[in-house]
This record gives structure tokens, C-alpha cells and sequence, in this order.
């Protein structure tokens, strides 16, 4: 969850940045870059509160120093329910959760090569257009 919120803020400040381009209103236009900004810092302070033992915290605290906002602190019972959260994970494998008759995905095979349309080979009775003839140079006889 961690890297989907960083990932969001992220294109909360790419949508700042193109606002930042465009030739609007000033009013109008401050009022979108404080939209996009407080929404891009919402989503990297979920990450350091609510995630702060997840791998992507770093990143979070990184693009928080980049917008020159403070890095928020999380409380010592968010930092007790993250390590929680990260704990749990790990009890996750891909070997669990492929053993787990319930967790398992069926997939299909691709179709066979004959079963797709659109490489078909052109029936019997199909010809190529034949190329234009270029006019006549010869002389009427």
C-alpha cells in the first residue's frame, strides 16, 4: 500500500507541474496548485504515519523535503500498527500462497496460432490488386 500512495503523490505533482505550464488566471490557477499539492503531501504523510516501517517510507519522507513542507512524526501506536501491518506480511510467501488451494488463480493457455483471426492466411479466392499499368507509350497504328 505503501508504494501505491507514494506513487499517487507522485501524480499529484506531476499534475502540480503541468499546471504550473499552462497559461490560466493566476486565481484560478493557485487554486489547482494548492489542490494537487495538499493531495500529493496527504498521500506522503499517509505513507509516514500509517506506514512507517513499509520499504517506501524513505521515499515519502524524500519528496516531503523536496515540496518544503515538515515531515510529519508518526504517534509510538501508528508506529506500533505498522510494524504490526509489515510483520503480518511476511508470514506471506509465494510458496503459501501457491499451495493454498483457495488463493490459487486459474489461468488459460493462449489460444493455438490456427485459432487467431487476424494472421489467417487469405482464402483461395482472394487476389492482391494488380498494380496499375503505366499508360502506352506506343503510336496508335
Amino acid at each position: 500500500m505503501d508504494d501505491v500512495l507514494v506513487n499517487l503523490g507522485d501524480a499529484f505533482e506531476t499534475e502540480a507541474r503541468f499546471v504550473r505550464t499552462l497559461k490560466l488566471p493566476e486565481a484560478g490557477k493557485a487554486r489547482l496548485l494548492k489542490i494537487y499539492d495538499d493531495q500529493a503531501y496527504a498521500a506522503y504523510s499517509k505513507v509516514v504515519l500509517e506506514h512507517s516501517a513499509a520499504p517506501h517510507v524513505e521515499d515519502a519522507r524524500d519528496r516531503i523535503v523536496g515540496m518544503g513542507l515538515p515531515i510529519p512524526t508518526p504517534t509510538p501506536e501508528q508506529a506500533a500498527a505498522s510494524a504490526a501491518l509489515e510483520n503480518s506480511r511476511g508470514q506471506y510467501t509465494s510458496a503459501t500462497a501457491s499451495s493454498s488451494s483457495s488463493c490459487t488463480r486459474q489461468t488459460r493457455s493462449p489460444p493455438p496460432p490456427s485459432a487467431n483471426r487476424r494472421w489467417k492466411t487469405p482464402s483461395p479466392r482472394w487476389r492482391p490488386p494488380s498494380p496499375a499499368r503505366p499508360p502506352s507509350t506506343s503510336t496508335p497504328r
